[in-house]
């Protein structure tokens, strides 16, 4: 996580006076004999124009302005059935203690993917895709992500382009020159609008490919019976990091 601060602006007051006993004439004045003095008249004021309001570059953004080419770190892979209705990849920014984290969640039913099944295409990352509500290629910035509140603050793009090369039985493509925005998303109906602070980031490229496993949310019991549990992965059809289930149709 980094933290754009405030520019700090240092005023450098102008002393007087001085050791040479050689005077330069004061401001206005002409210079001739002290007997016939010729004074100008007195230059107007000059006023400094507002400063304007801090822009968006210099607000306290919680993400990096650039996250530049993305290596990844610890990324997992999680899928809900092959061929998938639901696939992921997600992955850690940093390793700070409130990390950053980064997702590439694509939804059956939704988006590019609204009538048509996942798999390899490339998609334009604007208009269905830049909304939570409505894509099905969705990427998710996530700031700051504290594992019971959620993030900080969450990102969706404005543009930039994903290129699936492989969903099964590897996950496979391509983040290039992708813009993304502080977005604010409802909890309830996922709508997403962009918040007021302006914040944005880009992402100049991310290429993975990692075999992806079904999430079937299933685990061994003890004794003759089996047992099942969700344990501390994914949500099924959603993220930890940003807290939003979003289920596929």
């Amino acid at each position: 996580m980094r933290q754009l601060s405030l520019p700090i602006v240092l005023a450098v007051a102008a002393c007087g006076g001085s050791s040479s006993p050689k005077q330069q004439p004061d401001a206005g004045t002409t210079g001739h004999p002290a007997d016939a003095p010729q004074q100008q008249a007195d230059a107007p004021v000059q006023h400094q124009p507002d400063a304007p309001p801090d822009s968006p570059a210099q607000a306290a953004c919680l993400v990096a302005s650039s996250l530049g080419t993305i290596t990844p770190i610890a990324p997992a892979i999680d899928e809900d059935a092959d061929p998938p209705t639901y696939l992921s990849y997600r992955d850690n920014l940093n390793a700070d203690a409130l990390p950053d984290a980064l997702a590439v969640l694509l939804y059956h039913g939704y988006g590019v993917f609204t009538d048509t099944d996942i798999g390899p295409m490339t998609v334009q990352l604007t208009g269905a895709e830049a909304s939570f509500d409505t894509c099905g290629a969705c990427i998710v910035v996530s700031a700051d992500v504290d594992p019971d509140t959620g993030p900080a603050a969450t990102y969706m793009p404005t543009g930039g382009t994903l290129t699936i090369t492989q969903t099964s039985p590897h996950f496979a493509a391509t983040l290039t020159n992708v813009t993304l925005v502080h977005v604010d998303i409802d909890p309830d109906t996922l709508a997403t609008t962009a918040n007021a602070d302006g914040c944005s980031t880009t992402i100049d490229s991310l290429t993975f490919d990692l075999q992806a496993a079904p999430d079937t949310g299933s685990g061994s019991g003890s004794g003759s019976g089996s047992g099942s549990g969700s344990g501390n992965g994914p949500v099924r059809h959603g993220l930890r990091v940003h807290k939003l289930t979003k289920r596929t149709r």
